[in-house]
Protein backbone atom coordinates (compact mmCIF):
# COMPACT_ATOMS: atom_id res chain seq x y z
CA UNK A 1 0.00 0.00 0.00
CA UNK A 2 2.94 2.37 0.88
CA UNK A 3 3.52 2.29 -2.56
CA UNK A 4 0.58 3.37 -4.18
CA UNK A 5 -0.59 5.96 -1.34
CA UNK A 6 0.83 8.83 -2.90
CA UNK A 7 -0.62 8.04 -6.51
CA UNK A 8 -2.65 11.03 -7.84
CA UNK A 9 -6.09 10.50 -8.75
CA UNK A 10 -9.04 13.12 -9.59
CA UNK A 11 -10.23 13.47 -5.88
CA UNK A 12 -6.74 13.68 -4.05
CA UNK A 13 -3.87 11.09 -4.12
CA UNK A 14 -4.62 7.24 -2.94
CA UNK A 15 -3.68 7.45 0.43
CA UNK A 16 -6.54 10.42 0.84
CA UNK A 17 -9.31 8.24 -0.56
CA UNK A 18 -8.22 5.58 1.81
CA UNK A 19 -7.90 7.51 4.39
CA UNK A 20 -12.02 8.18 3.95
CA UNK A 21 -13.11 5.11 3.28
CA UNK A 22 -13.80 2.55 6.00
CA UNK A 23 -11.65 -0.46 5.97
CA UNK A 24 -14.21 -3.07 4.99
CA UNK A 25 -14.99 -0.88 2.06
CA UNK A 26 -11.12 -1.25 0.99
CA UNK A 27 -10.26 -3.69 -1.50
CA UNK A 28 -7.21 -4.29 -3.79
CA UNK A 29 -7.32 -5.45 -7.04
CA UNK A 30 -4.41 -5.18 -9.32
CA UNK A 31 -4.31 -4.01 -12.93
CA UNK A 32 -1.71 -4.57 -15.31
CA UNK A 33 -0.98 -4.20 -18.88
CA UNK A 34 0.03 -6.87 -20.26
CA UNK A 35 0.60 -8.57 -24.35
CA UNK A 36 -0.19 -11.77 -24.25
CA UNK A 37 2.03 -14.12 -26.93
CA UNK A 38 -0.57 -16.50 -27.72
CA UNK A 39 -4.61 -15.84 -28.62
CA UNK A 40 -6.07 -18.71 -30.00
CA UNK A 41 -5.55 -22.48 -29.59
CA UNK A 42 -7.17 -24.82 -32.53
CA UNK A 43 -10.70 -23.39 -33.04
CA UNK A 44 -10.40 -20.93 -30.20
CA UNK A 45 -9.59 -17.18 -29.89
CA UNK A 46 -9.15 -14.46 -27.38
CA UNK A 47 -9.68 -10.47 -28.22
CA UNK A 48 -9.93 -7.66 -26.50
CA UNK A 49 -8.46 -7.66 -22.85
CA UNK A 50 -8.14 -11.27 -22.87
CA UNK A 51 -5.48 -11.12 -25.37
CA UNK A 52 -4.03 -7.70 -24.53
CA UNK A 53 -4.24 -5.55 -21.15
CA UNK A 54 -4.68 -2.26 -21.62
CA UNK A 55 -4.61 0.65 -18.66
CA UNK A 56 -7.98 2.20 -18.97
CA UNK A 57 -7.00 5.53 -18.88
CA UNK A 58 -6.87 6.71 -22.08
CA UNK A 59 -10.04 4.14 -23.57
CA UNK A 60 -7.42 2.05 -25.76
CA UNK A 61 -8.82 -0.91 -24.42
CA UNK A 62 -12.51 -0.54 -25.40
CA UNK A 63 -10.98 1.12 -28.40
CA UNK A 64 -8.83 -2.02 -29.02
CA UNK A 65 -11.25 -4.15 -28.56
CA UNK A 66 -13.62 -2.76 -30.95
CA UNK A 67 -11.54 -3.34 -33.67
CA UNK A 68 -10.35 -7.13 -32.93
CA UNK A 69 -13.76 -7.60 -33.07
CA UNK A 70 -13.92 -5.43 -36.79
CA UNK A 71 -10.94 -7.50 -37.92
CA UNK A 72 -11.74 -10.78 -36.12
CA UNK A 73 -15.52 -10.86 -38.13
CA UNK A 74 -13.39 -10.30 -41.60
CA UNK A 75 -11.22 -13.05 -41.19
CA UNK A 76 -14.05 -15.73 -40.41
CA UNK A 77 -15.91 -14.24 -43.45
CA UNK A 78 -13.49 -15.12 -45.22
CA UNK A 79 -13.31 -18.75 -44.12
CA UNK A 80 -13.57 -21.15 -47.29
CA UNK A 81 -14.36 -23.96 -47.36
CA UNK A 82 -15.15 -23.98 -43.68
CA UNK A 83 -12.60 -26.93 -42.43
CA UNK A 84 -10.91 -26.88 -39.26
CA UNK A 85 -7.38 -25.84 -40.92
CA UNK A 86 -9.00 -22.87 -42.22
CA UNK A 87 -10.54 -21.73 -38.96
CA UNK A 88 -6.92 -21.92 -37.28
CA UNK A 89 -5.36 -20.53 -39.87
CA UNK A 90 -8.08 -17.53 -39.94
CA UNK A 91 -7.80 -17.33 -36.08
CA UNK A 92 -4.03 -17.24 -36.36
CA UNK A 93 -4.20 -14.50 -39.29
CA UNK A 94 -6.04 -12.50 -37.68
CA UNK A 95 -3.50 -12.45 -34.37
CA UNK A 96 -0.62 -12.08 -37.04
CA UNK A 97 -2.42 -8.83 -38.17
CA UNK A 98 -3.60 -7.40 -34.68
CA UNK A 99 -0.84 -7.96 -32.81
CA UNK A 100 1.79 -5.44 -33.60
CA UNK A 101 -0.42 -2.67 -34.08
CA UNK A 102 -1.19 -3.71 -30.48
CA UNK A 103 2.05 -4.10 -29.26
CA UNK A 104 2.72 -0.30 -30.77
CA UNK A 105 0.07 1.15 -28.17
CA UNK A 106 2.40 -0.18 -24.74
CA UNK A 107 4.31 2.66 -24.70
CA UNK A 108 1.97 5.03 -25.43
CA UNK A 109 -0.33 3.82 -22.79
CA UNK A 110 2.48 3.60 -19.77
CA UNK A 111 3.37 7.35 -21.07
CA UNK A 112 -0.28 8.34 -20.96
CA UNK A 113 -0.82 7.20 -17.22
CA UNK A 114 2.29 8.75 -16.16
CA UNK A 115 1.47 11.82 -17.75
CA UNK A 116 -2.01 12.20 -16.99
CA UNK A 117 -2.11 10.52 -13.16
CA UNK A 118 2.06 11.65 -12.27
CA UNK A 119 2.52 7.72 -11.49
CA UNK A 120 6.31 8.09 -11.89
CA UNK A 121 8.90 9.23 -9.56
CA UNK A 122 10.91 11.50 -11.76
CA UNK A 123 7.38 13.33 -13.64
CA UNK A 124 5.85 15.31 -10.69
CA UNK A 125 2.84 16.64 -10.93
CA UNK A 126 2.78 16.39 -14.31
CA UNK A 127 -1.35 16.52 -14.82
CA UNK A 128 -1.24 18.31 -18.91
CA UNK A 129 0.05 17.60 -22.93
CA UNK A 130 0.77 19.90 -25.05
CA UNK A 131 -1.95 20.75 -27.50
CA UNK A 132 0.79 19.67 -30.34
CA UNK A 133 1.23 15.90 -28.35
CA UNK A 134 -2.32 15.27 -28.08
CA UNK A 135 -3.18 16.38 -31.40
CA UNK A 136 0.04 14.15 -33.02
CA UNK A 137 -1.63 11.05 -30.81
CA UNK A 138 -5.35 11.60 -31.99
CA UNK A 139 -3.76 11.74 -35.75
CA UNK A 140 -1.80 8.06 -35.11
CA UNK A 141 -4.42 6.50 -33.13
CA UNK A 142 -7.19 7.04 -35.75
CA UNK A 143 -5.81 6.35 -38.56
CA UNK A 144 -5.99 2.60 -38.15
CA UNK A 145 -10.27 2.49 -38.71
CA UNK A 146 -10.95 -0.73 -39.65
CA UNK A 147 -14.62 -1.81 -41.54
CA UNK A 148 -16.44 -4.91 -41.88
CA UNK A 149 -15.15 -5.97 -45.24
CA UNK A 150 -18.42 -8.08 -46.24
CA UNK A 151 -20.53 -4.50 -45.64
CA UNK A 152 -19.98 -1.46 -48.20
CA UNK A 153 -17.09 0.77 -47.29
CA UNK A 154 -17.65 3.89 -45.77
CA UNK A 155 -15.85 6.45 -48.50
CA UNK A 156 -12.97 8.52 -46.75
CA UNK A 157 -14.49 12.23 -46.09
CA UNK A 158 -11.16 13.25 -43.98
CA UNK A 159 -8.18 14.80 -44.93
CA UNK A 160 -5.94 12.51 -42.32
CA UNK A 161 -4.60 9.60 -44.00
CA UNK A 162 -6.03 6.33 -43.26
CA UNK A 163 -3.42 2.60 -42.60
CA UNK A 164 -4.90 0.63 -45.80
CA UNK A 165 -7.09 -2.20 -44.51
CA UNK A 166 -6.20 -5.97 -45.80
CA UNK A 167 -9.35 -6.47 -48.73
CA UNK A 168 -11.06 -9.21 -48.43
CA UNK A 169 -9.43 -12.67 -49.45
CA UNK A 170 -13.32 -13.81 -50.14
CA UNK A 171 -14.18 -11.33 -51.95
CA UNK A 172 -11.07 -11.31 -54.33
CA UNK A 173 -11.25 -14.20 -55.04
CA UNK A 174 -15.01 -13.81 -56.34
CA UNK A 175 -14.03 -11.06 -58.50
CA UNK A 176 -11.34 -13.45 -60.08
CA UNK A 177 -14.53 -16.57 -60.32
CA UNK A 178 -16.67 -13.78 -61.95
CA UNK A 179 -14.14 -12.23 -64.28
CA UNK A 180 -12.54 -16.09 -65.49
CA UNK A 181 -16.42 -16.61 -66.02
CA UNK A 182 -17.13 -13.57 -68.44
CA UNK A 183 -13.33 -14.42 -70.24
CA UNK A 184 -14.35 -18.10 -70.93
CA UNK A 185 -18.65 -16.77 -71.83
CA UNK A 186 -16.28 -14.26 -74.21
CA UNK A 187 -14.39 -17.12 -75.90
CA UNK A 188 -17.29 -19.66 -75.73
CA UNK A 189 -19.63 -16.42 -78.08
CA UNK A 190 -16.66 -16.54 -80.61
Amino acid sequence: MDSIWHLKTAYGTLGDLLDKTQLERVSKVSFEDKLFETWNHGRVVVIGDASHKLLPSTGAGAVNAMQDAVLLANHIYDIHPTSHRNIETALSDYKDERFNTIKDEYPVSHMSAKLIFGHDSEIHCVNWLPMSTQTKQLLKDTAYRLQANFLPQAPRRGTMETIPQQPSKRILREQEERGANKESEATAAL
